[in-house]
């Protein structure tokens, strides 16, 4: 697949941001003495910013939903839309209409107790792993979705 700033394709790259109104984020700070050189902690998130797509989403109250952005860009209302996105607990002002195609939003965003021990493989048990990914057969179908092969 060429990559996103490939003209080529353009045309089939399609940028999605997922965001929570309420919840907490693993928010990253440096540690010297952590194992990547970062830790990770569970932080509460604040209420949506004014302005935020997290804000119109709480305003809609719709749960968990996914907005098409590329109809609102053709409305030619002079409405900008949001202008800021949450990333982990803070936000990055952006113009959101221009910046994705969809987003999706989840009413409440979690963490995992302990997610870098729940996640990690013993060496044994990721090597047999990767194995068993090795020995099974994939193709695509007419539409480029991956079959499985028996």
């Amino acid at each position: 697949m060429p990559a996103p700033s490939s003209p080529a394709s353009f045309a089939d790259y399609v940028a999605l941001a997922l965001t929570s109104v309420t919840g907490h984020t693993a928010d990253m700070r440096p540690d010297e003495n952590a194992r990547f050189g970062f830790a990770v902690d569970a932080t509460a998130l604040q209420p949506p910013e004014p302005g935020s797509v997290e804000a119109a989403f709480a305003e809609a109250g719709l749960g968990l939903s996914i907005a098409d952005l590329s109809r609102f860009r053709t409305r030619g209302s002079g409405d900008h839309g949001p202008d800021r996105v949450r990333i982990q607990s803070t936000y990055v002002e952006t113009p959101v209409l221009d910046a994705f195609d969809a987003v999706i939003s989840t009413p409440t965003s979690t963490v995992a107790d302990d997610a870098e021990n729940s996640t990690c493989r013993s060496g044994r048990e990721r090597n047999e792993a990767t194995s068993r990914l090795r020995q099974q057969k994939f193709e695509l179908d007419d539409e480029g979705r991956a079959d499985y092969l028996r």
